[in-house]
């Protein structure tokens, strides 16, 4: 939901909407557990957690990652 409302064409290019969005989120990206700050690298949904809450602010610069880009892939 977060990737969807801040970072749209992103999010229209990865996932034909929402179920999909979560299937992926659950099946194929590893969750490290506990969110953690220190955690905005490395391919996660806690590194992309942390991108896409940074795009809310600066859509242009975290939005790729956000999307699977690297630092998070």
């Amino acid at each position: 939901m977060l990737l969807s409302g801040a970072c749209s064409a992103n999010f229209s290019r990865l996932y034909n909407g929402l179920a999909e969005c979560q299937s992926a989120c659950s099946e194929s990206i590893v969750d490290l557990g506990d969110f953690d700050i220190s955690q905005s690298s490395g391919d996660s949904l806690n590194c992309r957690l942390w991108h896409v809450s940074a795009a809310t602010v600066a859509p242009s610069q975290h939005c790729g990652h956000a999307s699977g880009e690297p630092p998070c892939a």
